[in-house]
This record gives C-alpha cells, structure tokens and sequence, in this order.
C-alpha cells in the first residue's frame, strides 16, 4: 500500500488534486454517528469479481483497479447512493473458482463503501456560487451542485441588479434581512436527486415549511452540470489509507441489522486482460 509520502502531488492534475484533497480531509471534517447530519456512511458490500490474470500475485491491487475506482464520485443505483471511496477489501479466498476456458479467475470479495447519501427533505448546506433572478447555484462539500428554482427561494428574497458595467455578474440575492448571500453558509432543503451518466446534481428549497412565502413565477433555469473527478491509480491505493482512522455509522434497516448489499449478476469481458468481467454490485445501464 502507498503512503502519503510516497506520492508526487506535483504531477497530479487539478482534478486528481482536488479529489485527493477532498478524500484526505474527510477525516477532519466529517465526525459520523448514527444521526450524521453530514449523511455520510459506512456500507459493507458482497461482490462478485473476476480477476485479471496480470493481478494473480495481488489480488487487492487488481480489484482496486478494474472493479473500484470507476464507481468513485458516481451515483451507484444498486447502492442508491454516491460511492466517496471505499475500505476494508477482503477476499474470500475459499471460494476462488478457476476454469480452462477462461485465464479469469472467478472470486468473492467484501468492500464497505463510504458514501453520501441525501434522501428527500434531508438537509444539506452549501455556498452560492451561481445567482441570478431565475435559480441560485450552490456547491455542496466543495464537489456537488445543487441548485435552487425561483420557485423555492422565499418571496421575502430579493434579487438586486449589479448596476457596475465593469462587474461580470448581474447581481446577487439578499435574504429577508436584506444581507447579500455571498460567502454565507446556507441550509437547503433537497427536494430530489437527478442522476446523469451516474453522475448526480440535486434539486432543493430554500423553504422549509408549507407557510412559507414563495416566488410563483418559474422561469427557465440551466441546470449545473457536475464536473467528472478522475483518480489515477496512486490516488486510488491511498483511499484505505485516508479512511482507515474514519468512524462511520452503519446503514441499518429498521429492525436494526446492517444493510448488505448483494446481487448475482456477473457479466465477462474478452477486450484485455484490465477490464472487468463481471460484479455483483453492477452499474445499471443509462
């Protein structure tokens, strides 16, 4: 396994920077419990694997890179959730199944997968980034955007113009204290999660109850596109690492066992000896 140490953060692009960042600093910023408002979680998965013969002599290095790093800072419809990273890899290794028809070898394997889960009426904070008189635009965790219609703003909201020529932006939201928004830390109300090429945006309010005032004009809005975070392979094998000291809470159902997560699909591959072959924790088709 690669320590902190042993990586060359100057030949990282930005995005490998930032998702490299954001992954060590889970542990400082997130302390999880059974009521995590942060809604992060701790979910132990049984999957189904082939294994490229390239890996034989290192199994857990080739389940990290053709089952687990593609389904990092994507929505995982089996999961119901966003994958943020993943520890804890263990195969189980009496039930290896090894064939002459085929140089794959056939096992299983558990993984807890950390991930963000909003649900409906969750509450989430974020900052404004994007304003205009029809939405309001804001970054979640400094990586997901969620955006907000005028429906959802308080009628007791303002949008003021920007009368400065010079400035790009053409103005920017008061609150009904008539303070500006920028820069401040906002609770959202999420409303519904939309997924596209398994990435995620979310759709929330600003209005937390049935007597708040709204705007009932609805104008045309763009919805932010999520920008895609790639990992290489060096940022991948630290994720045990940037998690290992990580408390978090168990999804649980409500008789109070441990969601497993577990499926029998499987599915093969002949393109080269990298690409995965078949999981039973498979991505659902777009």
């Amino acid at each position: 396994m690669i320590s902190k140490r042993s990586l060359d953060l100057t030949s990282f692009s930005n995005d490998e920077l930032k998702a490299y960042k954001y992954i060590q600093n889970i542990n400082k910023k997130f302390k999880i419990n059974n009521h995590s408002k942060d809604l992060f979680y701790s979910i132990k998965t049984k999957l189904y694997l082939s294994l490229a013969p390239m890996y034989i002599n290192n199994p857990i290095e080739g389940i990290i890179n053709q089952h687990l790093n593609h389904k990092i800072m994507k929505y995982d419809s089996n999961i119901n959730a966003i994958i943020i990273g993943f520890k804890n890899i263990k195969i189980q290794e009496d039930l290896l199944k090894l064939n002459f028809e085929s140089p794959f070898v056939f096992l299983y394997c558990y993984v807890d997968f950390i991930v963000w889960n909003p649900k409906r009426n969750d509450v989430i904070k974020g900052y404004p980034f994007i304003q205009s008189e029809s939405h309001i635009g804001f970054l979640i965790h400094d990586l997901f955007n969620c955006y907000i219609k005028l429906q959802d703003i308080p009628e007791t909201w303002k949008f003021i113009y920007n009368e400065d020529s010079s400035n790009d932006n053409i103005g920017y939201w008061v609150d009904h204290n008539e303070e500006p928004i920028n820069g401040k830390k906002i609770n959202i109300k999420v409303k519904q999660l939309k997924t596209s090429g398994k990435m995620v945006s979310i759709e929330g309010s600003l209005i937390f109850d049935d007597n708040s005032l709204s705007n009932d004009n609805v104008n045309n809005l763009t919805i932010v596109s999520n920008k895609k975070i790639v990992f290489d392979d060096e940022v991948s094998k630290t994720n045990q690492d940037a998690h290992k000291d990580l408390s978090l809470s168990k999804m649980e159902n409500n008789d109070g066992n441990e969601i497993i997560y577990e499926n029998s699909k499987s599915e093969s591959s002949n393109n080269n000896s990298d690409s995965s072959s078949s999981s039973e924790e498979s991505d659902s088709s777009d």
